[in-house]
């Protein structure tokens, strides 16, 4: 099926934005991007890039775009003022091919992002163009749109994505609440500057906390720092400049060091929402337009382009005609969930370090609960949100060792240095097939599958025996990598398929394979029902 140029709206050029429109363009599918802003932002809020994000970037082969300027902080030093403990949460010990946090400003991510879509796919934004107008109709959306040179434009796409932030217009127009409240009183306020006789090393985030402030200091890969601070309102003396302003609270931290005056400020009030749904009827909500919390952890970002990770290639599959519309019933009870979880995350962390009038033994006490660790770092990572609850797959006749569906699939170490990651870096789903010598079922399955499901899924076979003549192409051994214990120690020859964006869809045994094949066809159109 083909698409016109209309077919897929995308409202906000941001990095939510601009990974759905890659993760379409991918796929050869056609849409508009439009934003209202004049132009890009050239200053920026968050500055974490963090595991999850970058498997997804690896995925869409632009991660080291990233790796290459971006500084891997080993995660978080906690400075309570009064006390001679410092604890750390500390991500080096993630399991993933990226345990750091990597320190890289918004508006750089948004520039990588923005050149790979213009250099690989000839695609760029439309500037100074704004939706002023958005309805849905049985067969699509109405929307119109604002021009810079005041024209007035009608486009009838099928579909709309929200990625337009806080105050997206395609919320509104779409009748959901954002519901939620401000954290009381609460403003924050960040500068980039140069920081001369900062102790801190360059490769932690360094959080100060007080009864009445929170600072927060890091090294940019630019040579400046980041310092963020929180108050009671103290900083807000209008006998001080703002630079002044924050040398005074600086000080009360870190003494005997010096702030310049700041390349670029800014101040904002935090919000805490979420959106009654991600959904109504063809438009679609992602990042800020969906969800807004917190700074603490520096999840936001992280989390809107995982939102568009997820629907990019449920969309494109839609509209391609290659899956039942039914596919994107899935995106609001994935994403909403996570989202809820997110808030609770940040609101843990923001407990600690923000919680202002409250003292340093409180706050303490909660990162000496026991799993605080753990717990944390798997969520600001991204690495243990999954989709478990929410994915529904077939029941085995046999219980299975290994991910189950729902679940992030973890990388693996194969043969002669490639990993598992390097087999999924392609726009369609991936069948893993580990034969366990059942080596006619194995192939079978793939030869379904490739008639079928070609253009949809990718067949491979991890196998610790050589491969047998003719299938060199199809097998990949793995006789003294990991594969088999990250993805389950069976008797018989088992399977996983794994989703474009790298969780499991499905868990099953080669012998009951007509499950799956009965499976598929719920949801995806085979080749032979699409000719």
């Amino acid at each position: 099926m083909s698409s016109d140029k209309n077919d897929l709206l995308i409202v906000g050029a941001g990095p939510t934005g601009m990974v759905l429109g890659i993760e379409l363009a991918r796929r050869g599918i056609p849409y508009r991007m439009i934003d209202k802003r004049s132009g890009p932002s050239f200053t920026s809020r968050s500055f974490t890039l963090h595991a999850r994000t970058l498997e997804m970037f690896e995925q869409m082969g632009i991660s080291e775009k990233f790796l290459k300027d971006g500084i891997r902080s080993r995660g978080f030093v906690f400075n309570f003022k009064g006390k001679d403990v410092r604890p750390t949460l500390d991500f080096t010990a993630l399991d993933s091919p990226f345990p750091y946090i990597l320190v890289y400003n918004q508006n750089q991510t948004e520039s990588r992002l923005r050149e790979h879509l213009d250099c690989a796919y000839g695609v760029r934004p439309e500037w100074s163009t704004e939706l002023s107008g958005l309805s849905v109709a049985d067969d699509g959306c109405r929307a119109e749109l604002r021009c810079k040179d005041g024209r007035k434009e009608v486009i009838e796409p099928n579909w709309v994505v929200g990625c337009d932030g806080v105050h997206s217009f395609v919320r509104s127009a779409a009748g959901l609440d954002f519901s939620g409240a401000n954290y009381q009183g609460m403003v924050m306020q960040m500068m980039d500057v140069a920081y001369e006789g900062f102790p801190g090393d360059d490769d932690w985030i360094h959080y100060y906390m007080s009864k009445d402030n929170f600072l927060l200091v890091t090294k940019l890969p630019s040579g400046d720092h980041r310092v963020l601070i929180s108050d009671m309102g103290e900083a807000d003396d209008p006998n001080l400049n703002v630079r002044d302003a924050f040398q005074r609270l600086v000080e009360g931290h870190v003494q005997g060091s010096s702030l310049a005056a700041p390349r670029w400020a800014t101040k904002w009030e935090i919000w805490r929402r979420i959106a009654s749904d991600y959904r109504a009827d063809r438009i679609f909500l992602a990042g800020d337009a969906a969800h807004v919390h917190s700074p603490s952890g520096g999840q936001g970002m992280n989390a809107g382009m995982q939102d568009a990770y997820n629907l990019g290639w449920k969309l494109a599959l839609v509209v391609q005609g290659l899956a039942k519309a039914e596919l994107l019933d899935s995106y609001a009870p994935e994403r909403k969930p996570v989202g809820e979880q997110v808030i609770a995350n940040t609101d843990a962390m923001h407990d600690i370090i923000m919680a202002h009038g409250h003292g340093m033994e409180d706050r303490l006490a909660l990162i000496r609960a026991e799993g605080w660790h753990e717990r944390t770092v798997g969520g600001i990572s991204g690495l243990t949100y999954n989709y478990k609850d929410m994915v529904q797959a077939p029941v085995e006749g046999a219980a299975l060792d290994g991910p189950p569906p729902g679940a992030r699939a973890p990388d693996a170490e194969l043969a002669d240095g490639l990993r598992l990651f390097d087999l999924l870096r392609h726009p369609r789903l991936t069948l893993v097939i580990a034969s366990e010598h059942e080596d006619e079922l194995a192939a079978e399955l793939s030869s379904v599958v490739a008639k079928r499901y070609g253009a949809i899924i990718k067949p491979i076979t991890v196998s610790a025996a050589p491969p047998p003549a003719g299938r060199h192409d199809a097998k990949i051994l793995g006789a003294n990598g990991t594969f088999a214990e990250r993805y389950g120690r069976n008797k018989a020859g088992h399977f996983h398929l794994v989703r474009p964006d790298g969780y499991i869809a499905y868990h099953g045994l080669l012998r009951e394979r007509h499950r799956f094949v009965q499976y598929l066809g719920d949801w995806l159109i085979s080749a032979e029902a699409q000719s």
